[in-house]
């Protein structure tokens, strides 16, 4: 025989489609996808203004060293933190001040303990709420209508801030 009357080989090309579609479904079946943990926040607008001076009485400063370890206004936490925080804002409020909740970060803390101490601040303005609205309107906080409501939101307009902890 000679080489010009030889076809070519053809490779089929349906059954590599099959087959790429068919794996590109198994890997999407079998992997799991790690959801990112995230903590939803309403963040105020950008200030470009001068930097503001804030009364020292009305800053409740929380740090988490780099042993991630929580003190509150440099002392160390003798009962839990949730009672703590309540209890330093109970008696900021009490005093008529706005409170400002000053979270400092060590560069070696871990985000697990931030994430903690946030939930933590978070569930103490809770608490503060739940306690107003039974001391101030005899509700509890879920009854409370708008009024009522955004009464207590100004009486209880606490900020809360973070910076980075240095020695």
């Amino acid at each position: 025989m000679s080489r010009k009357n030889r076809s070519l080989p053809e490779i089929q090309s349906g059954s590599i489609a099959d087959i790429a579609f068919l794996l590109l479904i198994f890997f999407m079946v079998c992997t799991t996808f790690q959801r990112e943990k995230s903590i939803p926040m309403v963040l105020p607008p950008p200030y470009d203004g001068p930097a503001g001076k804030v009364n020292e009485n009305r800053v409740l400063s929380l740090i988490i060293n780099g042993d991630n370890q929580v003190m509150i206004e440099g002392q160390a936490i003798d009962t839990s933190l949730e009672t703590t925080i309540t209890q330093h804002l109970r008696k900021m409020v009490s005093a008529k001040t706005k409170p400002y909740i000053n979270i400092k970060l060590h560069e070696s803390s871990d985000y697990e303990h931030y994430i903690y101490v946030l939930a933590k601040v978070k569930a103490s303005i809770n608490n503060l709420k739940r306690f107003y609205a039974l001391q101030k309107f005899d509700k509890s906080y879920n009854q409370l209508n708008k009024e009522q409501y955004s009464a207590l939101s100004t009486m209880l307009a606490i900020t809360i801030t973070e910076s980075q902890y240095t020695i």
